[in-house]
């Protein structure tokens, strides 16, 4: 079974301290092989078999928000110039 790459936003980190009880929090999912959280970013990386739910329940029980990363389209940042 391949390992996937999730991406969370994660609100809330404020220290190192911070960071460090997020990724604790990640790595103890069921089906984590690794975790590497940003704390200037507010972004959390995982790797494994983790479904998303499970990931977004880790953090909120620890105490902070996270979030599904949406990824950015060129498409999306596009603007339509009718003139």
């Amino acid at each position: 079974m391949e390992s996937s790459k999730l991406r969370l936003n994660v609100e809330g980190m404020a220290c190192a301290d911070c960071a460090s009880r997020v990724e604790t929090a990640l790595q103890d999912v069921p089906g984590v092989t690794g975790v590497q959280v940003d704390l200037s970013r507010s972004t959390a990386v995982v790797h494994g078999r983790a479904p998303m739910l499970a990931l977004i329940q880790a953090v909120t029980a620890a105490g902070y928000v996270a979030q599904p990363a949406q990824s950015r389209s060129i498409c999306g940042s596009v603007r339509s110039w009718n003139g």
